[in-house]
């Protein structure tokens, strides 16, 4: 049984790869600023910066260089994990609030609506100061929450049997309105380009039902691991 599932799950995983071949020019972004390689730290928490005891706003070193290695921008950039919480991220230029009941909160809800409003004011202070220092980070950060990004950063997810959701990646890419955003359109509305992708209503069809049973197997498996306590770092 062991081998013949092994060459199944080829079979299903080639067609995404060939698929997503046929789409990787039109994938990346176009600015040539997020193409650049960087050096991006991925850890920065309260373990690896080393502050002036004198003058604590001053960094005196950072830690945990090993792994670190040159990438685009666009393939690397994300907030820094000191700053990260569990919550609803603010606006950029709308000022966080505590809520307007929070004296009728009890203690448990108080502190937690506190602690989220100095999340929220750091994260804010954050997206500020990158905003008038680093405007191609900015991009890079926007480009981040797009379709091809998602692409770009779930692709090796079908060595782990991502497969099914990469392919609706994929075909949500060949949706007209996502497709005239991505490359752009000509004065009779048409895109500039042809998208290289095409899927039947039979091809949707099967993948919808591919996918639900994949998310349906990736909810159970993290009951279970939740369940079980298991480490997935």
């Amino acid at each position: 049984m062991g081998p013949v599932a092994t060459v199944l799950q080829k079979k299903q995983k080639s067609p995404s790869y060939r698929t997503f071949s046929r789409s990787i020019n039109y994938v990346p972004p176009k600015d040539d600023a997020l193409n650049k390689g960087i050096i991006w730290h991925n850890d920065l928490h309260t373990d690896n910066i080393f502050v002036d005891k004198d003058n604590p706003t001053q960094i005196a070193s950072i830690i945990d260089w090993q792994a670190i290695p040159v990438y685009p921008i666009f393939l690397v950039d994300h907030h820094p994990s000191l700053i990260e919480y569990d919550g609803p991220k603010p606006e950029r230029c709308i000022q966080p609030s505590l809520p307007e009941n929070i004296e009728e909160l009890s203690v448990q809800d108080g502190r937690a609506a506190t602690e989220l409003f100095l999340a929220q004011t750091l994260w804010l202070y954050y997206e500020t100061q990158v905003y008038k220092e680093a405007q191609d980070l900015i991009r890079a950060f926007e480009y981040r929450e797009s379709l091809q990004s998602e692409l770009l950063s779930l692709i090796g997810s079908i060595f782990d049997d991502g497969e099914p959701h990469v392919q609706k990646l994929l075909a949500d890419l060949t949706r007209d309105d996502v497709w005239k955003q991505l490359i752009g359109e000509n004065n009779h509305g048409n895109p500039h380009v042809s998208c290289p992708l095409n899927y039947t209503q039979h091809d949707l069809d099967k993948q919808d039902e591919e996918y639900a049973k994949w998310e349906r197997d990736v909810e159970r498996k993290a009951r279970v691991i939740d369940e079980i306590g298991v480490y997935t770092s």
